[in-house]
């Protein structure tokens, strides 16, 4: 039996994307007789909190929490009353500025030491074949670089974002590039193993340390997440969005099709709708009233995984927006495995050579558009056509493909990568 030390900031009940994949890896790990401790944040009421995630892993597993301190974080809790206070403005300031050295590489920063020492007392008592870090934060994977030279155990340092290629690193300053490319040195450098998501990642991961061998392997879906969800669809004709709608995700070719077939009368309020599931955003909801489709697009706030599943599977379409601009063609938005498994077809917004955009393609799980609102019409239209005839009806099923991304192919990669380096 395999013995494993898992440190992963973001771990249930917290329900973050970055939680799925590591919840997933150590169920299906759990399963292959591995001995796996979990080294994790202690609840934090304010965050998003899901318990019943928990359920899911079905083998013992023992969870170690540890405390933090989070200067921005309980920052945020007061600021909109300090911007309130007549000199609110440069109180604002001073406290971002006070607040900044603790937040590099992220405001996450200060549970490295507390991580650091608990996990030193575990490796001092037992012996564990290999501790793994899943980041972001990108600050965890220094906890692992510090365990690694304290202890000598091995470390699999596993990227689920890129660090360098990160689609807000052209934001950073002199002082944060050279923060995150020492703390990426430090990986490189150190780590038994390293793991990217995509393809794209790796690739340029290797050019910037050529031979270091960095192994790709993707994100998942849990088919076991769906066994109790029902086959049934919504009495409206429904296309959703499940997860928030950042900045570099555009809705105008999506909104714009909508708008055009209800300006031919091909839909209705009453047939016809879109949701939008996740963390509110402003400038969405102000796209809606724009586009005159406060009728038919509805946006609900943060929801427990289960019934954001419920709401991908009794769908007809499900939309996939990809960001746009640098570093964005290797960046895959976790939910499109989540589609996968909901066998609806997506109707995804994306660059054409996108490694999202290949994945698609490749399980046969639906359309990928660029820019052309017209032939995303015409897709909304087809699927329209199918299930007025029959509502109840699949419209197709993906291919074989898809289970190369199921959670136990994910978790047979890292038991390989496991085996290699011990």
């Amino acid at each position: 039996m395999k013995k494993i030390l898992v440190i992963a900031y973001v771990f249930p009940p917290i329900a973050y994307a970055g939680t799925f994949r590591t919840l997933r890896l150590v169920k299906y790990l759990a399963r292959m007789d591995y001995d796996i401790t979990v080294l994790t944040l202690k609840e934090q009421p304010d965050l998003f909190n899901d318990p019943s995630l928990l359920n899911r892993i079905d083998r013992p597993v023992r969870i170690i929490r540890t405390p933090t301190i989070d200067f921005w974080r309980s920052y945020q809790k007061i600021k909109q009353k300090v911007l309130e206070l007549p000199l609110g403005r440069l109180l604002n300031k001073i406290f971002s500025i006070l607040i900044y050295p603790f937040c590099q590489p992220d405001h996450m920063v200060l549970w490295v030491p507390c991580a650091t020492f608990k996990g030193y007392r575990l490796l001092r008592k037992e012996k564990f074949d290999v501790i793994y870090t899943s980041s972001p934060p990108h600050s965890e994977q220094i906890t692992g670089w510090l365990l690694k030279r304290l202890m000598r155990v091995k470390w699999i340092a596993d990227l689920r974002d890129p660090i360098l290629d990160d689609l807000d690193a052209g934001e950073w300053n002199y002082l944060e590039r050279k923060i995150h490319t020492w703390l990426e040195q430090r990986i490189f450098r150190n780590a038994d193993g390293i793991v990217a998501n995509t393809k794209v990642a790796r690739e340029k991961m290797q050019q910037r340390y050529p031979g270091i061998l960095v192994t790709t392997i993707h994100n998942s879906f849990d088919e076991e997440d769906f066994n109790q969800i029902s086959s049934g669809k919504f009495r409206k004709f429904t296309i959703a969005h499940v997860g928030s709608i950042y900045n570099t995700r555009k809705t105008d070719l999506i909104f714009s099709a909508i708008k055009k077939l209800d300006e031919e009368n091909k839909i209705a309020p009453e047939n016809f709708q879109m949701l939008f599931v996740g963390l509110n955003n402003p400038r969405l909801q102000q796209e809606i009233k724009d586009y005159g489709l406060d009728q038919y697009v509805e946006i609900q706030e943060i929801t427990t995984h289960e019934k954001a599943l419920r709401i991908m599977k009794k769908s007809h379409l499900v939309l996939l927006i990809k960001g746009l601009g640098e570093n964005s063609s290797g960046q895959i938005p976790g939910k499109l495995f989540e589609y996968l498994a909901s066998e609806n077809p997506i109707l995804c917004i994306a660059p054409l050579e996108s490694e999202a955009a290949e994945i698609i393609k490749e399980t046969a799980a639906g359309e990928v558009f660029q820019e052309n609102d017209a032939s995303i019409k015409e897709f909304m239209e087809e699927y329209l056509s199918f299930y007025r005839k029959d509502s109840q009806k699949k419209a197709f099923i993906p291919n074989q493909n898809r289970l190369n991304y199921s959670s136990h192919s994910m978790a047979k990669k890292f038991d390989k990568l496991l085996s290699e380096i011990n």
